[in-house]
């Protein structure tokens, strides 16, 4: 408001002043001197407009000619500028309305001096389609306004072409989101009496014309800001149907839980591994399925990724998967927030190692044929250590079925587990005993020598 007032203030156009500016553009035309121009009563902007005006070629005897655009090129502007266009009309009759007079024009016209929007009644100038810019008509209140990025009302003789003698124009810029000039909101009007007679209606009518201008660029940001709420929306969509299809795609469960256990996403995959319904997510918590020990909640409450070996219990029979846990926490506080929880059935664990390994055990106790009563003692004794939880030995010479025996007590006492094939023969000897038995805390080297 500061600003404004200011600008109301310097526009203040006495008959002293108009009789000087008047004096001071005679002087300037007739002469190619400059100096005419360091007068207090004339702008220094209003000045150097005239100065460029004149460089230009711009003649202020003759009637002011715009450049004329073709139909093509204006019907690209006016759709460009559409949404602006759209914002500033309502506001453009708003202005009609309280007008009693109708001897006026009010203009949207953008940075090229072309008019976009019009109203009133006035024909001071034919703008449709037609460039009327600093370089065709000479010191204006548009481009003014455009080129000091601020209102500007401009009297009579302060314009360059002396068929703008009598006429009041004012002009207030719009701005981009970038504070660059956009567009300009004119209004120009007839002197019908002396300003200095009629000075407080033309100060209101630059505070009106500021209010306006002010008031369109307020919508466009409000537009623009709505529209960038819109692309981001549909990039989070975007975003959000990725995520959704890559984890249809995932063949293990994944399910996201709160804090405190309640189950907020699944995919297909852990829908079926825990045998929910659509209905149900958002409903269960993930304890419901679990033991009440089950330490996977206090796991993820410490902030670190782990995996834990957990079963899973079902109306009928119950499930051991691992589970992988990967907690995300509240950037303010640092608490839990949700969880994102892998599971991977444990025999799938095992069919993995399994074809990792290159191994099957594919025969049975079933599968062995003969009659023999050694052969009978062996199988009734593979038969009995199988279940038994201790190391196994088979003893014999090459040919005589050793593999097949070793398939058969692993069918019989953990067939969801995985069997592990080693080649003792190209294992270093002193490696053999820490992979058969196991090793703790031990460090080993080998010569191959």
């Amino acid at each position: 408001m500061g600003t404004l007032l200011s600008i109301m203030r310097n526009g203040y156009m006495s008959k002293e002043r108009w009789e000087s500016i008047q004096q001071c553009k005679r002087n300037f035309l007739l002469n190619d001197c400059e100096n005419h121009l360091n007068t207090p009563q004339l702008n220094p902007a209003i000045a150097a407009s005239w100065i460029r005006s004149r460089s230009m070629g711009v003649d202020p005897y003759n009637e002011i000619v715009g450049l004329p655009l073709s139909p093509k090129d204006y019907e690209g502007i006016l759709e460009k500028n559409r949404i602006l266009i759209e914002i500033a009309k309502p506001l453009v009759n708003i202005y009609k309305d309280l007008m009693i007079s109708s001897d006026y024009n009010l203009e949207l016209i953008d940075n090229n001096g072309v008019s976009l929007l019009q109203e009133g009644e006035s024909s001071i100038h034919p703008w449709e389609g037609t460039i009327f810019d600093e370089a065709t008509m000479g010191t204006n209140a548009h481009s003014l306004s455009m080129e000091l990025n601020h209102p500007v009302q401009l009297f009579g003789p302060e314009h360059y072409c002396l068929t703008l003698q009598n006429i009041v124009a004012t002009a207030a810029p719009i701005m981009d989101k970038f504070g660059k000039p956009m567009v300009s909101l004119a209004l120009t009007q007839p002197l019908k009496n002396p300003p200095w007679e009629d000075q407080k209606p033309l100060s209101h009518t630059l505070g009106l014309i500021t209010a306006m201008a002010a008031a369109v660029e307020a919508q466009l940001r409000l537009r623009e800001s709505y529209e960038q709420l819109i692309f981001s929306n549909d990039c989070l969509k975007t975003a959000y149907d990725t995520i959704e299809a890559t984890l249809a795609c995932v063949d293990e469960g994944i399910i996201t839980v709160d804090k405190n256990g309640q189950i907020l996403r699944v995919n297909q995959e852990g829908m079926r591994m825990l045998r929910l319904k659509p209905e149900e997510i958002g409903q269960r918590s993930i304890m419901k399925f679990l033991n009440a020990k089950s330490s996977i909640m206090s796991m993820a409450a410490s902030g670190e990724s782990a995996s834990i070996e957990e079963t899973f219990f079902f109306d009928n029979d119950d499930q051991p998967y691992m589970v992988n846990i990967h907690p995300v926490l509240n950037h303010s506080n640092g608490q839990l927030d949700v969880a994102v929880l892998r599971l991977t059935p444990i025999e799938k664990i095992n069919s993995m190692v399994t074809s990792r390994s290159g191994a099957t055990a594919s025969f049975h106790f079933e599968d062995i044929i003969g009659e023999s009563k050694v052969l009978k003692k062996a199988i009734e004794m593979g038969q009995r250590f199988a279940r038994s939880q201790e190391n196994i030995l088979l003893i014999g010479e090459s040919g005589t079925g050793k593999e097949l025996f070793a398939q058969s007590i692993h069918n019989l006492h953990r067939p969801n587990g995985p069997f592990m094939a080693i080649n003792c023969a190209a294992m270093p000897r002193e490696l053999i005993e820490s992979e058969l038995f196991g090793y703790e805390g031990v460090s080993f080297s080998y010569d191959g020598a």
